[in-house]
């Protein structure tokens, strides 16, 4: 009696691609876990402490102003939370450089043998979070915020497709105001 041929699922070329893109995306993840130490949280009571002894300790009015600076924006209470609304008032959301890069891939496709093939909403945002290594929770959970952000970003009209024209402007945008608060002249081509 002859047994029957045990067949194993194939594996999709769509399949592979997500494969590659989440071992490249932890390499990223994996190379970013040893080159720095994790950085310690600052609680707002003990960053105003922290501002209140350098200030005593030194006498420069320069801690005396950021310490009334810390109070003014409330850095004094739940610090991290409102850095990171103040953060994404001034200079935007950081999502918008991915959007950009989503939206380009969607629209324009991406560069294999010489062509340009175009991506799909989520193969486009694997591809993001594998390249820049997007920090999220897992490969799957990060590709998902990201999608969804996307999804969820307007557009002119009711297609999948994010306004590449607009996003990109809103990251030159973005950029400009960054390089004016930190003090730098932009670069212009």
């Amino acid at each position: 009696m002859k047994r029957p041929e045990v067949r194993l699922p194939r594996e999709t070329p769509r399949q592979r691609r997500t494969k590659a893109y989440k071992d490249e995306w932890e390499e990223i993840r994996k190379n970013r876990r040893t080159t720095s130490r994790r950085r310690r949280v600052v609680r707002g009571p003990e960053f105003v402490l922290a501002l209140e002894r350098a200030s005593q300790a030194t006498g420069d009015p320069i801690f005396a102003d950021a310490l009334r600076a810390a109070r003014q924006y409330g850095l004094d209470r739940e610090f991290e939370r409102r850095a990171s609304r103040l953060q994404i008032e001034e200079f935007g959301d950081p999502l918008d450089a991915h959007l950009a890069q989503v939206a380009f891939l969607v629209t324009r496709g991406k560069l294999e043998d010489g062509k340009r093939r175009p991506l799909s909403v989520r193969e486009a945002c694997e591809c993001v979070v594998a390249e820049t290594g997007l920090p999220g929770a897992s490969f799957k959970a990060a590709v998902e915020r990201l999608r969804k952000q996307y999804l969820a970003h307007p557009r002119p009209d009711d297609s999948q497709v994010l306004n590449l024209e607009a996003a990109m402007r809103s990251l030159l945008a973005r950029r400009i105001v960054e390089q004016e608060f930190l003090g730098k002249k932009p670069h212009k081509k």
